[in-house]
Order: C-alpha cells, then structure tokens, then sequence
C-alpha cells in the first residue's frame, strides 16, 4: 500500500518536473544527503560528490531548479506552489528520540557489563558462603556499585546528546 503511494507520488512528481521545466528530482536530491553516499571509500570521491559534479555543482543544480542565487525563488504563489507539490515541504525530518528506559536497556547490551554484573552476583554469593552476610556482601555490593556508575554516567550522556540533536 505505502509503496503504491511512494510509486504514484513519483509518477506525479516526474511528470510534474517535465511540464514545468525542472531538471532535477526530488529522489535525486534526497540521494545526495544519504549518509552511505556521503563518505568516500577508497580514495575515490564520495557517491554524492559525484552526483554532484554530474549536476554541474552548485551552478548546475540552482540552473536545474530554476532558481538564482541572488533572487532567490518567484514570490509567486503558484510557483511556490508546484515546488512544494514536487519537491515537499522544506522542513526538518523529526528523529525519534530514545526514551531513558531504551538507553539503559541499550547499556546492559554490553559484553563487560554483564560479566561484571555476573561478577557480582558470584563474588555475593560465595562472599555471603564464606563471611556470612554481614561481611559477605561487600565485595559484590562494591561491583553492583560500579554497574551502577557505569549505566548512570553512559545514560546521561547519550541523554545529552539526543537533547542536543
């Protein structure tokens, strides 16, 4: 069903571009901001940058958009109009933010987490074995304490990092 829509958008969008005279579609601009085009890979340059040069830079796409770099866009309502029926809105795509339950359970998906937190539970148990458990547990409590810093500390920072994003 979603992929019908995307297809019949795309049928309008290219018959919209053809009519009116663009050169360039939205498809095509999207593909020069995808991370994996983005970075290039074994010294030659990146997949965007030469989708880039094949547009003609930064002439060639203003002169495929019908666009000037002084001017700007018509005032025109209903140029702005079809632009925004072919290309969309020009606005930011929201990310999904992680909740703090997710972080800290993307924590506890570390290898040396868990085997500290097996750590613990082994060292408190053999610990309340051996010394009874008002000494026992201190040895366990103290790498629980560590589990605890370590999650604290990862879970505020990547939560600072997505407020910033």
């Amino acid at each position: 069903m979603v992929e019908t829509e995307n297809n019949r958008q795309s049928q309008l969008s290219a018959k919209l571009l053809d009519d009116n005279g663009f050169q360039v579609s939205r498809e095509q601009l999207m593909e020069l901001f995808v991370a994996d085009n983005m970075h290039a890979k074994n010294g030659e340059p990146s997949a965007s940058f030469s989708k880039l040069a094949s547009y003609g830079f930064r002439q060639g796409i203003l002169s495929k958009l019908k666009t000037d770099p002084k001017q700007g866009l018509d005032s025109d309502s209903g140029d702005i109009a079809l632009r925004r029926k072919i290309y969309g809105k020009n606005a930011r795509h929201k990310r999904k933010t992680r909740s703090v339950g997710d972080m800290i359970c993307e924590v506890f998906e570390d290898f040396i987490l868990k085997v500290l937190i097996v750590a613990a539970i082994v060292s408190t148990t053999l610990g309340i074995i051996q010394h009874g458990v008002a000494e026992g547990f201190q040895e366990g409590a103290g790498i629980m304490f560590a589990v605890v810093v370590i999650v604290l500390v990862t879970v505020i920072n990547d939560y600072t990092k997505e407020k910033k994003f």
